[in-house]
């Protein structure tokens, strides 16, 4: 066999196997067959990207190696090779032809019937993906959930997050929940963590098991709490998930929508000292594109103060270069500073503490960030 016949028999192989029919056009043989099977993984594989729980069905991924199996090995054999198994087996012409045609029958019934799987795993879930309020009774009897102890040091207000999540799920499904004193009774187990540091906000196992995180440490490597509202939109939606809820992909208005777009308490909170001519810089630590912060500052010596867009503008002030700054933002030579600031992610806010002649006092100085 030549090079370019071996080159051509592995394309076709490969092409069959990855994208059903193509193969067989690439070979123009079965050319019918090879464009109805295109068509049809098509569709499946647009199905499949619009549900990832399709997509990663066990049913699903098995029956689509052993369609593309066949396939190329089917066209494996098309390029002029033996394929034998169980050693030799004569057939006759006219036989080989027959089995030929009912493997290819077999093949398309087999996609068909995957693809309609597939649609019925993307209608049907549709209806349970998210708890609704209109849903029917969940179970007959009150859920019991047991609350873990809370961490030490975290403020214990946002220990009632689980308590108000059970009571938003009671007025939207018909599900009646009992807090009880020890986890041997419990039917749900919730328990609290200051932070995960593998950015999870949240997950629920088995429908038993609830872990909600209460703040994290990614805002200049210091830990600090979410806001309540933050810990009860998770809480909520892993209690929707012990309920037997799915993950909502499409709507991010929805309790159950995957993500959540999280704030702290106080983003920066901060004491220390700039030396006469020196300077500082926080960043901001929003997850949103565009964000609005409440700045306040109170300094002991006069300061300059700048929200700037990046940490570039910053380093360019620190070398008393030309830089960009929200100029309604700016405060010059202040003791008090305390303003609203509509800004983008990635900015700051710089304080300087302008010197002259080298004979200025040092500046101590309290900061708070909010985000709005």
């Amino acid at each position: 066999m030549s090079n370019k016949s071996h080159k051509k028999t592995w394309i076709a192989v490969l092409l069959n196997f990855f994208i059903y029919g193509v193969g067989y056009i690439y070979l123009r043989k079965k050319i019918g067959l090879g464009v109805l099977l295109l068509i049809l993984g098509l569709i499946d594989v647009g199905i499949s990207f619009s549900n990832l729980d399709v997509a990663f069905n066990s049913y699903v991924v098995f029956g689509g190696l052993l369609v593309g199996t066949y396939l190329a090995l089917d066209a494996y054999r098309l390029s002029g090779h033996k394929i034998t198994f169980l050693g030799e087996i004569s057939l006759g012409e006219t036989s080989e032809k027959i089995i030929e045609k009912i493997g290819d029958v077999l093949i398309v019934l087999l996609v068909i019937v995957l693809l309609i799987y597939s649609m019925v795993l993307t209608i049907i879930p549709k209806e349970t993906k998210s708890i609704s309020p209109q849903q029917t009774d969940i179970r007959t009897k009150p859920i019991t959930i047991y609350i873990d102890k809370f961490p030490y040091g975290v403020d214990k207000k946002y220990e009632n997050s689980i308590r108000e999540s059970m009571s938003f799920w009671e007025k939207n499904v018909n599900v009646n929940f009992k807090e009880v004193a020890t986890f041997s009774e419990a039917d749900v187990y919730v328990k609290w963590f200051k932070e995960f540091g593998t950015g999870t906000l949240g997950h629920t196992l088995n429908q038993k098991v609830i872990d909600i995180a209460i703040g994290d440490s990614n805002c200049l490597e210091k830990w600090r709490p979410y806001t309540y509202n933050t810990v009860l939109l998770i809480a909520q939606h892993e209690l929707g998930h012990a309920l037997g809820g799915k993950d909502d992909y499409e709507n991010p208005n929805k309790i159950m929508y995957y993500k959540l777009s999280t704030r702290y308490e106080i983003d920066v909170e901060e004491s220390d000292v700039i030396p006469d001519g020196w300077t500082r810089f926080y960043p901001i630590c929003t997850k949103n594109d565009i964000a609005t912060y409440s700045f306040e500052v109170t300094s002991g010596e006069p300061l300059d103060i700048y929200i700037v867009p990046s940490q570039q503008e910053y380093e360019l002030l620190a070398k008393n270069k030309e830089f960009k700054h929200y100029a309604t933002c700016e405060g010059k030579e202040v003791k008090f500073y305390k303003k609203v600031c509509t800004i983008s992610s990635g900015s700051g806010i710089a304080l300087k503490n302008p010197t002259t002649f080298g004979l200025g006092s040092d500046a101590q100085f309290n900061l708070k960030i909010i985000e709005s």
